[in-house]
């Protein structure tokens, strides 16, 4: 999701997410209960999921983005 409000430190890398610029949520289930697990920033992304191609699942869990900001952050994925 775009971040907007705070800087956060990626998960992958630790280092600061820039105020403005996209990162991944992530949010893990463990025993019935959704835990916060941080962010990871875009060009983290490859690193952290093992996989390059993650379009489809990143728009998928953003029911919340409008058109304008899905085509965007899809641009962003290069997808």
């Amino acid at each position: 999701l775009p971040a907007r409000q705070v800087v956060h430190a990626r998960r992958q890398c630790r280092e600061p997410i820039d105020k403005g610029t996209w990162r991944i949520r992530l949010v893990f289930h463990e025993e019935g209960v959704f835990s916060p697990g941080g962010f990871v920033h875009l060009a983290c992304r490859e690193a952290y999921f093992e996989a390059g191609d993650i379009v489809e699942q990143v728009l998928y869990f953003s029911p919340g983005l409008d058109d304008v900001d899905r085509e965007a952050l899809r641009l962003e994925l290069g997808g």
